[in-house]
This record gives C-alpha cells, sequence and structure tokens, in this order.
C-alpha cells in the first residue's frame, strides 16, 4: 500500500465522519471537562484559560450533536479556535526564546504547521456552512 493510497484511504474516512458512538463518547468527555473546568476556574490563578478551555469544550459539544450545515458552522469555530492556539503558542515561545536566549527552538512551529493547516483547510473546506453538505454528515 502506497503513501498516496494512504492518504486517499485517509480523506475518505474523514469525509464520511465520526459514528454516532464515537461522537457521543465525545461529546460527553467534552461536557464532563467543561463542568471541571467551570467549577475550578473560580479562585483559580488561570481563570481564563478555563473558561476558554470549557468554551471551547462546548462547542466541541454542540459540534458532535449537530449535523449538517449547522455542524459545519460550529465546527468553523472549532477550527478558528484551534488555529488561533496554533498561532499564539509559536509567537509566546519566541518571546520566552528572545528573554532566555537559549537557542531556536523549531517545535513551535511544527506544532502550529501540525496544527494549523488542518484547520485552515477545514475552513476552506466547509466555508462556514455555506457550502453544499453532499457527502458530510
Amino acid at each position: 500500500m502506497s503513501v498516496i493510497s494512504l492518504y486517499v484511504n485517509g480523506a475518505a474516512a474523514i469525509r464520511k465522519g465520526l459514528s454516532p458512538v464515537t461522537r457521543g463518547i465525545i461529546a460527553v468527555l467534552a461536557v464532563i471537562i467543561a463542568i471541571v473546568c467551570v467549577i475550578s476556574a473560580p479562585g483559580a490563578k488561570a481563570q481564563l484559560i478555563l473558561y476558554l478551555i470549557a468554551a471551547f469544550c462546548i462547542l466541541v459539544f454542540m459540534t458532535c450533536l449537530l449535523k449538517g450545515k449547522a455542524r459545519q458552522f460550529v465546527g468553523c469555530f472549532v477550527a478558528l479556535f484551534i488555529l488561533a492556539l496554533a498561532a499564539w503558542y509559536p509567537i509566546i515561545v519566541a518571546f520566552e526564546l528572545l528573554e532566555d536566549k537559549k537557542g531556536i527552538n523549531f517545535l513551535p512551529l511544527v506544532f502550529s504547521y501540525l496544527i494549523g493547516k488542518p484547520s485552515i483547510l477545514f475552513l476552506f473546506d466547509v466555508q462556514f456552512g455555506l457550502k453544499s453538505t453532499k457527502n458530510r454528515q
């Protein structure tokens, strides 16, 4: 099996989507994580981060439950959230490197590429639910 056929098979599986059981499991885990973040946020040093994680988990929960254009629309906000993380992380690491002067670290750039590229591709593919939902769940 060649690399190209693996890519084609993987792309077809992604377009098919997750099974209802898998989406249900992810939805339940997302709600649990969101509840834990909201409960533990008051009094924590990183309240904003905990609330942002809770918001992300609620978006994932909604994406798991919705279908069609509504799923694409909410899924685009999940992709935007991930894209923002992919853009923010290397900037923070770059400022830390400037302060510490330890040398160049390419891991944040690799992380941003591996996380940001699929988000950008998803955003262009579904166009906030404005594109046709044929062959999508």
